[in-house]
């Protein structure tokens, strides 16, 4: 069973690219002057708690104990609000890497749901690789066999040379050409 580690990426901003003398100005791309900061109107006010937590006082304990059993995770939710447990799912995932499968089960179950930043960027990467991977099938395929041909009937004359003198040279070492049957 694999576990998901969540990772945090954080982008440092104003602060000159490497090899760049602080004392040089770097010119602005040329899209910046259409950036209009965010205003946030909403002040976050989560409210907070203290430390160890009183089981009974969590109002889906019960719940989510019935669904997962935290009995043998409870003492590390009372000491530091949180535990992590392995749990398959129940989705046939041989390899462990479809990451939407375990929110959709536990959407089936009612569980409350917390999606994650790592998960919509881990989305968004699968969805880059994907298009990246249809154009190339879409678009390169065939040029990288008409130049693969064009390589083959380029070098065909100096392998044909080659080979004449590899076969007067003993022991000589043969070079090999791979390229695919058209």
């Amino acid at each position: 069973m694999k576990k998901l580690v969540v990772t945090l990426t954080i982008i440092l901003a104003g602060f000159p690219p490497c090899g760049v003398p602080t004392t040089t100005v770097v010119a602005k791309p040329a899209l910046a002057k259409h950036y209009v900061a965010y205003e946030n109107p909403i002040e976050p006010n989560a409210p907070g708690y203290t430390l160890p937590l009183d089981l009974t006082d969590i109002e889906n304990y019960t719940a989510m104990d019935s669904k997962f059993d935290l009995n043998s995770v409870a003492p590390l939710l009372e000491q530091s609000g949180f535990a992590i447990i392995e749990h398959d799912f129940h989705v046939p995932d041989s390899n462990g890497d479809d990451i939407v499968k375990p929110y959709e089960y536990l959407d089936r179950m009612d569980v409350p749901l917390f999606v994650t930043a790592d998960t919509l960027l881990h989305l968004y990467h699968i969805q880059f690789d994907e298009t990246l991977k249809d154009v190339e099938e879409r678009e390169f395929y065939g040029d990288i066999g008409g130049l693969t041909a064009a390589r083959r009937m380029m070098h065909w004359p100096l392998m044909k040379n080659i080979r004449a003198t590899c076969k007067k040279q003993p022991g000589a070492m043969w070079p090999i050409l791979l390229w695919r049957k058209s």
